[in-house]
Formats: C-alpha cells, structure tokens, sequence
C-alpha cells in the first residue's frame, strides 16, 4: 500500500494569486479545481481513500469519483475535463458536466479543494457566532429579581457576556475568580452577566458564596409571541463561553471558549495578570523528574473546559472538590484533583516520589474520587477522571490507582516506538483482544457491568498500542510506580460478576478491530477502504507520518476484522457488540 500525494507538484500552491476564492456553489464549469496541500490519497481497491490532515477527516470515493479526482491538477477546468470524460465514455457532455461541476461542489463543501472556503455544517454549534465588530441585538431575559429586562442592557456599559449553566462544573470552577474580577471590570464600565438556566435556587448554590446571584438573569421560555425576536447570542454553544461586549453591544474580542479562556478573557479586560499556570515549579522528591537541574516545567495541557449544551437540563449539581495537588510526571506538572483531604493523603502517600509542593499551581488534570472510607476494604464505588470525562468507575481503590498509575505512565514519550496509538478501548473477548469505538470510554457506566456478565475484561490503559507487525495487543508495564505499602494496605478486589479484573501487562493476539458505523451504511462486511476510512479516526499520530499511520493500519486489516457497530447511543452500542462480536 502506498500514500501519495493527491495532487502534482507542479500545480498551483495554496494562497497564491493564482487560486481562485470561492463558496462551493459559485463553483462553475470554467473552475480548475486542486486539492489542499494537507489533503493525501491512496487507491484500496476501486475505491480511494482521501484524508484532510489538517482536519483528520476522512472520505472514500468510488471508482468513477476517484478518477475525476485524479485529473484535478489546477490547470484542466472542469468543462475540458467533462468533454474529455463524456468522449471516453460515450455519455451526453451536459450531463457530464452537470454531474463533475456537482460533484466539485460536495468536495469544496468537505474542504478538500484549495481556494474554496467551505461553510460551517448545519447544526454546528459554532455556525452563525458573532464576529468581532457584529452587534448583538438585545433579547428579553428575567433579571434575579423576577423583572424582565432586556441585554445587552442599554445605557452605554460594556458587558461580558458569558454563557452559565448552575450544572456545569467548569462553571461553578471559575465563580470565584470571576467574582474577583467583577470590581476591576465595572471600573471599566463592562458588567458581569451570566446568561443561565435553571432556577434561582439552582444558581444561587454556585452563586451566592461568591456574591454573583444579582449577575445571573435567566433565559425565558419561548413562546408564539418570539417569532422573529433576536436569537439568544450563544445558539447551541455549551457551558461556559463568553462574548466581550462594547458600550454599543458590538462584539470586542473572538469568542472565549471554556473556562480557561472565558477567565481569561475576564481578566484580561480587568486588567489582571493571567492566572500563573506555567510557573516553575518547587522541589520535588526523587522520583519527580528533573527539578534539580533547575529546568523550567510545564502544566500537562487539559482540556479548555467546557460542557455541552445538554448540561443546562440535567438538574445534576456538579461535584464539589477537595483541593488540586501537583505531581512531576517527565517534563509536566500534572494536577490530581481529590474529592476528599483524606483522597489527597493517599494519593501523596501512592506517588509520594512525584509529588510537589502544595504551593505548585497544576490543572486539573485527572480527578479522583475514593470516598472517605476507601482505605479500609468497603465496597463504595470509586471513579477516575480525565479532565472532566470519568474513565473508570470500580469497588477498587487498588484498581483506581493502578489506572492513575498506567496513564501518568503514558504521558512518557518513546514508550510506544513501533506501536500504533489508538484512542480504542480495548477489551478481551475469549483469548482475542478487541478494539471497541473511542465513545464506548463515555458510556462505561452503562457498558462496564454488562461486558462483564458476558465474560468480557477490560483495559485500564488510556491508549490501545497495536503492534502492527505481529498484529497483537500490547498492555506495557507502568512506569510509574505506586508505593507497595500503600497497594498492599488497599488489598486486592474482591472477585465479582459486574466486574471483572483488568487486563495485565502483556501481550493479547487481536482479533477485531471495530469503528463507528454510520446508520445509513449498514455493511456486515465493508470494503477495504470503508474498513481503513472506519478504524483510522482512531488512530494517533502526526501528519507528517500519515503514510506511515495508514500504511500500518492496513497491515494491521490484512491479518485481522474490521466490524462496524451502531453506536448511536449506549444501548444500541451494547446491542451491536452483543450482536456482532459475541455471538
């Protein structure tokens, strides 16, 4: 198999004076059309398999799209292309045309052709967001009095305008420090607004220690008489975000998008230093890492920190948190978040060689939660979270550390030379291992206990490593260690039905690698393009390697099964592995 470039060298370069700029339906016969220089393909079969790296996003032409492709150089238009089209194959040139013209358009609207600029999908939540210099029209909402008013609120204040859940973590983490920008921002003449949901008592539980119920005002209900009112300035955007907004409700800045950004946002227009993430760190102990060299750290990137959109009607109030320790993994400060002090004690006991004084800022990047009896053999549940994403839930305090163990181990580069990254879950199914879809990770809850009545483990790793080569399943040992005294005070679990022990270090023969399938293509055996195009989103790594990646994932499909499953939600997952792979 090989990986080419899809497109000549000798064709027009991107942002050159020669490349038209164009929507995809101003795409006319006289266009000629180039791929984008991140755009590669590689023939399976009839088909061709394109990927955008810039995007990570992947199409598969069929044969007769596939040549049309091919002839895109930048030089030949679309209307010598269909003549030359309609003459090999004996066919009507209008229809030709109409059907290449057609075509061209579906793949400036994919963003694959340079000098087409394709528009945002419908439905997307960024589509119709405000640019800078927009004004936002005012809209009614109900202040925390109960008076209708109307926002942005007239009389020539600025306003940051920030989008607020009452049931959104990332939220109630930033009400603080929102609160102590508030004065700096009103010297400045820009109000503090928190457009919300929920009730008032469900606001006030975040809001009130802080002092920022008056900066709530809630949404109201839609009724006939808002047909045509002002649309709400966040559409289908999560929690929190937020617009920067002038005295004449024009948009100042470009949307700040969760909570790292909202913050900063608030600070910056407040005239406050941003919050020190990226400080050097203190002393470690001696299994830190390279503090004694004096070498500047870094904070483990985490997620920018925001919830979608649904979290408005769970009704579900977020988890209040202990405190946020910090711990020298290689070249990072990583933050552990406990739910309890007596957490926070175990977890320094655990790793104790990595931890950092209790003055070193961190993000929040894994949480635990252990309850404050999880020392002594109870059966309470315990969770692991990465960011704000619970990736493990057991009656094992042991089981939590290990897996707090296994993906501090990861952030190790070099580990994984040879081995294809994936952000599979990987599980064991008889003697083979299986690479279940990325999205069963956010559904453990309901498929964790169920796999494990039908016989299926487990792994507690945060990737699947693949070696493509040998076409097995590699479980590495952790690289981190976790003081023994403290592992052999937790004991180990308890064998159980719901849950069954997960898969040690090792080596599994793999057997099946699934992929999302999308309800429209139902196919029980899919074609060698559609099986790398269906298992390749999972697959990690940087663009300059693409060949390499793809090259591996098809040596990889040569010696195993690629099975598509419905996982349009968690119960038509189940269905589909029990359907598919478990029969």
């Amino acid at each position: 198999m090989t990986v080419t470039a899809s497109h000549s060298a000798t064709g027009p370069q991107e942002g050159s004076q020669s490349l038209p700029s164009v929507a995809p339906d101003e795409i006319e016969a006289g266009f000629a059309p180039y791929p984008r220089d991140s755009v590669f393909s590689t023939r399976l079969d009839d088909d061709l398999l394109i990927v955008d790296a810039s995007t990570g996003r992947i199409h598969v032409l069929n044969s007769t799209a596939a040549l049309v492709w091919e002839c895109f150089d930048g030089d030949v238009t679309l209307d010598e292309l269909a003549a030359d089209l309609a003459e090999a194959f004996h066919t009507p040139l209008e229809a030709v045309r109409a059907d290449t013209v057609e075509m061209t358009r579906e793949l400036g609207r994919l963003g694959l052709l340079a000098g087409v600029s394709p528009p945002l999908p419908e439905g997307s939540p960024m589509a119709g967001l405000f640019e800078v210099g927009d004004e936002v029209n005012t809209f009614q909402v109900i202040a925390s009095d109960g008076s209708d008013v109307q926002l942005p609120r007239p009389g020539g204040e600025g306003a940051l305008l920030v989008n607020w859940s009452p049931f959104c973590g990332y939220c109630a983490k930033i009400g603080a420090d929102l609160a102590g920008c508030r004065p700096a921002l009103e010297e400045r003449g820009i109000a503090l607004v928190l457009l919300t949901v929920g009730k008032a008592d469900d606001n006030d539980l975040t809001l009130a220690p802080h002092g920022l119920s008056d900066a709530a005002f809630y949404r109201r209900e839609p009724d006939d008489s808002d047909a045509g009112a002002p649309r709400d300035p966040f559409g289908s955007l999560g929690t929190p975000v937020a617009y920067l907004l002038d005295s004449e409700s024009r948009v100042r800045e470009p949307l700040a998008y969760g909570s790292v950004e909202v913050l900063a946002l608030a600070r910056g227009t407040a005239g406050l230093p941003p919050v020190p993430l990226d400080e050097e760190a203190g002393s470690a102990g001696s299994g830190g890492g390279d503090e004694s060299s004096g070498a500047p750290r870094k904070s483990l990137p985490t997620a920018g920190g925001v919830c979608g959109p649904a979290a408005g009607q769970t009704g579900k109030k977020p988890r209040q948190w202990a405190v946020t320790s910090a711990y020298a993994i290689g070249e990072f400060n990583v933050g552990i978040r406990a739910d309890s002090l007596g957490t926070d004690d175990l977890l320094a006991r655990a790793f104790g060689s990595y931890r950092l004084t209790d003055s070193t800022p961190a993000p929040d990047n894994f949480s635990v939660v252990l309850g404050e009896n999880s020392g002594t053999g109870t059966k309470a549940l315990s969770l692991l979270l990465a960011a704000d994403t619970t990736v493990l839930r057991s009656r094992s305090p042991r089981r939590i550390l290990r897996a707090l163990s296994a993906r501090l181990s990861a952030l190790f580069e070099g580990d994984s030379e040879g081995l294809l990254r994936t952000t599979n879950v990987a599980v064991l199914v008889g003697d083979q291992a299986v690479l279940l879809p990325p999205m069963a990770l956010y559904w453990m809850d309901y498929l964790q206990a169920r796999l494990a009545l039908l016989g299926v483990r487990l792994s507690d790793e945060p990737h699947a490593l693949v070696d493509p080569d040998k076409c097995e399943l590699v479980i590495p040992e952790p690289r981190i260690e976790i003081a023994p005294e403290v592992l052999a005070k937790l004991g180990k679990p308890s064998p159980s039905r719901t849950e069954l022990p997960p898969l040690e270090p090792g080596r599994y023969p793999l057997g099946v690698w699934t992929f999302d399938e999308e309800p429209s293509r139902h196919s029980a055996t899919p074609t060698r393009a559609n099986a790398v195009a269906g298992v390749l989103p999972a697959v990690t790594g940087s663009p300059e390697l693409l060949g390499e990646l793809i090259a591996a994932v098809g040596r990889i499909l040569e010696k195993t099964r690629a099975v598509p499953l419905q996982s349009t939600s968690k119960q038509e997952l189940m269905r589909s592995i029990e359907s598919r792979l478990l029969e």
